[in-house]
């Protein structure tokens, strides 16, 4: 598949996309969140973010192109520096539970006398925050991952919890202000659509672990990915809405206009070996009484990118950076019902 190319294109709103990222980062962030939150550019430019997005995120673009990344962060931190937004974005983390996710030999701890579930487990932070002591607990290396159970009422009792988690941690505490997630609401769908983009791509390669090869070159984007979940509560909120809204997916993936563009030839080809690869991973024929049932059906019906990531990550075999980042965003309970 030829992806469509990165050169400029002729028209005034491609022309004045290149002509925006002429101010530079903070320049273009600036104007952009203008735009997106009601301010003067909002006039004058209501489609130029998509048009940035389409120079910026094009699939003909190695993934983990640095400065795409880059541009990405400053973006969505409408005029602030990337450390700025972060900043200011955690002390809007609302999170009841902690939901921390690690990997192996990660070093941890299990309360017993808080425990109601004897494979509750805290990561270090909450650990130390909470008041444990003379309480039957052990420090751990942990074998095969786990996640932070601090907050969850259903695994441990409220005395257990440090004092940034639980149901009573959070009262009163204000949301994100709009004006401050609003690029990040816009650009997120585009985000998550270049990660399907290139899993898509590498899906058919008959190369000797090419899925291996295929996440190990996606690894700093997905890097910006996991660093914008621990952000905390209110970025996962902006990221896990563009996960499981039916009308984003279908609206980023459709491939049915035919305007002859290269872009929609591209998402044609793109939609075709998604549902090749879809096809290789056929359900059994379910029972009768279970015939209606949509997760048995024997070809998979995504109707979200989080269905659709959840299917590449069985069909390249869960990789840990896509499988942890998932984890990561169940703190979110819209998400985990979903």
């Amino acid at each position: 598949m030829d992806p469509p190319g990165t050169s400029a294109s002729s028209s005034p709103a491609s022309s004045a996309a290149h002509v925006l990222m002429k101010r530079g980062r903070r320049g273009a962030a600036s104007h952009i969140h203008s735009s997106c939150s009601g301010g003067p550019a909002s006039s004058t430019s209501p489609h130029l973010l998509n048009e940035l997005l389409d120079i910026l995120l094009n699939p003909g673009k190695n993934i983990d192109e640095w400065e795409t990344i880059d541009w990405c962060k400053w973006l969505m931190a409408g005029g602030r520096t990337p450390d700025e937004f972060s900043s200011i974005v955690r002390r809007y983390d609302n999170a009841t539970t902690c939901g921390l996710v690690w990997t192996a030999n990660f070093v941890a701890y299990r309360c017993r006398t808080c425990g109601i579930s004897p494979c509750m487990s805290l990561c270090a932070d909450c650990f130390k925050r909470g008041d444990h002591d003379g309480h039957d607990y052990n420090m751990f290396r942990s074998q095969a991952g786990g996640a932070c159970d601090c907050g969850d009422t259903s695994v441990m009792k409220e005395t257990g919890f440090c004092a940034k988690h639980g149901p009573k941690a959070q009262v009163n505490k204000p949301l994100a202000p709009f004006d401050l997630m609003c690029v990040a609401e816009a650009v997120m769908p585009r985000i998550i659509l270049r990660l399907i983009q290139h899993l898509r791509e590498n899906s058919k390669s008959s190369f000797l672990d090419a899925h291996l090869v295929a996440i190990q070159d996606a690894d700093s984007f997905l890097s910006m990915l996991h660093d914008l979940s621990a952000m905390g509560a209110a970025m996962r909120r902006v990221m896990t809405s563009a996960l499981t809204n039916p009308q984003i997916y279908k609206h980023l993936t459709d491939c049915k206009r035919d305007d002859g563009s290269t872009m929609v030839q591209y998402m044609t080809e793109s939609q075709r070996m998604y549902e090749d690869a879809v096809k290789t991973l056929a359900n059994p024929p379910p029972p009768s009484e279970y015939k209606d049932c949509p997760a048995l059906q024997e070809y998979l019906n995504h109707k979200t990118f989080l269905e659709e990531l959840v299917f590449w990550t069985v069909k390249f075999e869960f990789p840990q950076k896509i499988v942890c980042l998932l984890l990561n965003m169940l703190p979110d309970l819209d998400y985990k019902v979903s």
